[in-house]
């Protein structure tokens, strides 16, 4: 078995936000709106320019296993979200 921990790749922000989506519907009977809401968040912090905003994903065998991810808050404290594993 091989792992890695990686950045965003092409098609890693659809997988993370589709899983998201699907995992909260199916265990907290979340609708359409919190996967828009976990896309338009999760597309700021893959486009910020902030080195210290970064998402990661985790392969095993070359397929997506998990993700996390870091931002800034506005008073510059660490904010962990989108996690999946």
């Amino acid at each position: 078995m091989t792992t890695q921990i990686r950045q965003l790749q092409p098609g890693d922000l659809g997988w993370m936000i589709s899983m998201h989506g699907l995992i909260y519907a199916r265990e907290f009977n979340f609708n359409l709106e919190f996967e828009i809401g976990i896309a338009e968040k999760a597309a700021r912090i893959g486009a910020s320019k902030d080195p210290f905003d970064r998402i990661w994903i985790r392969e095993v065998d070359g397929q997506r296993a998990a993700s996390i991810a870091v931002s800034r808050t506005e008073d510059g404290a660490a904010f962990i979200n989108f996690v999946l594993v």
